[in-house]
């Protein structure tokens, strides 16, 4: 993978990724904007500002305008947010590349805001915060960085609150728009199949303009736990939903490749410790995984699965044994070269997309200023050997890093403070 970056005269960074064999491109603009820089009062702006932009412009004042455009096209087009950045791309065939530019610049510098439609919105905006929480599979995950991050804005819903959404005006969104979009916070990504001469042509010609020249200060945060916590969200379910894990590295820490490799050998596949021990052998839950998160300042290492009400109990416990086994144990040659064959395989598969590669590399650059290709991260999983991932897991499985979060028809967390301790 060959990555080209660029800056225009106003301080705009620009990636481009060329993919010839690839039938399509992707065009990307990645802000430095999410949930983990809001405060209480405008929780979920972000978010919401996300929605505005398929608004309206002034060149394209409605909606329908900006779908239409690119609907009769056939490009894929959409927008993310989440608790460090917010992306809006737009994948397309190559012939419509300046489409994709003229209409991403004009959301960006022109998008309206209206009064009305952002009234409009506050509604949408609740039933996506109401479905969240009728999708225990989704929800288990906010609920566990709420409990994991107690206090801190990392532990914000990215969608924000009910109450937040609808205190949201345009004054709010404006003044925080002009925050955090910015230059020197933006990167455009272009991958895929497109010409290197072209993309840094239009990407003067559509995002060339006078940016606002603002710093955007972004803090980093101190976490601090004494004790297990638990966080218990009472519904009538019939298969509680519970997540189970520690804090672990920030995104410039190379313990996070240690530990990529330990959650994946926990519950990275099905053929992982856990997935083996609670799904096939003793058939307690049909999803149980692992994953492991980096922020800017912290990360995550946890274990999700659905169970039966009664059996929750039980499960829990099975994942801390598990957690302490690799603590005190280690884990085997077989396993680590299986773990590490996986993520090597899984990296190749996810970037065999054009929206995927752009979404890959802008990530990098906006959070690091610093871009790892993929040759580079399969030498760093590489390395990493029997004794570092032993070491992570000895560091990180402490009580005082442990935390739970569970989805189910229970009143009390007494019994799961109970057990909650290595």
């Amino acid at each position: 993978m060959k990555i080209y970056k660029d800056k225009l005269k106003n301080g705009l960074r620009f990636l481009i990724i060329p993919k010839k064999a690839l039938p399509n491109f992707t065009a990307l603009v990645l802000v430095g904007a999410g949930s983990r820089f809001e405060n209480e009062q405008i929780a979920g702006i972000s978010h919401f500002l996300e929605h505005m932009f398929f608004k309206g412009t002034k060149k394209r004042p409605t909606a329908f305008a900006i779908s239409s455009e690119l609907d009769r096209v056939g490009a894929s087009y959409n927008a993310f947010t989440g608790k460090e950045y917010t992306g809006y791309y737009v994948k397309a065939a190559p012939e419509y590349f300046d489409l994709a530019l003229d209409i991403l610049s004009d959301e960006y510098f022109n998008s309206k805001f209206e009064e009305k439609e952002i009234k409009r919105e506050q509604g949408v905006i609740i039933e996506e915060i109401n479905m969240l929480q009728d999708t225990p599979l989704r929800y288990i995950q906010d609920l566990f960085e709420k409990v994991v991050f107690q206090g801190k804005p990392l532990g914000q819903i990215v969608l924000g609150t009910k109450k937040s959404v609808v205190s949201i005006n345009r004054k709010k969104m404006v003044s925080y728009f002009n925050s955090f979009y910015t230059a020197e916070n933006t990167v455009i990504c272009l991958a895929g199949n497109v010409d290197i001469k072209k993309v840094r042509l239009k990407v003067k010609k559509y995002f060339g303009k006078n940016f606002r020249q603002k710093e955007v200060l972004k803090p980093k945060q101190i976490y601090f736990q004494k004790e297990p916590r638990a966080l218990i969200h009472f519904q009538k379910t019939d298969q509680t939903h519970l997540a189970v894990g520690v804090r672990g590295y920030d995104i410039f820490n190379e313990k996070r490749f240690p530990a990529q490799v330990l959650s994946t050998i926990l519950g990275g596949n099905m053929s992982s410790r856990l997935f083996i021990k609670i799904r096939e052998r003793r058939g307690l839950a049909y999803e149980v995984w692992s994953e492991s998160e980096n922020y800017l300042d912290t990360g995550i290492l946890v274990t999700h699965a659905g169970v039966p009400n009664e059996k929750a109990l039980r499960v829990i416990k099975l994942i801390l044994r598990e957690y302490q086994d690799i603590a005190t144990k280690g884990v085997s040659k077989e396993e680590l070269h299986r773990a590490k064959e996986y993520l090597k395989g899984r990296l190749a598969v996810k970037l065999d997309e054009s929206n995927e590669i752009a979404s890959w590399v802008a990530a990098q650059e906006i959070e690091k200023n610093d871009i790892l290709t993929p040759k580079e991260i399969c030498g760093k999983i590489n390395s990493v050997k029997e004794e570092d991932v032993k070491n992570v897991a000895e560091e990180i499985f402490k009580n005082n890093r442990l935390n739970l979060a569970v989805i189910g028809p229970f009143k009390s967390d007494n019994r799961f403070k109970k057990i909650l301790r290595f």
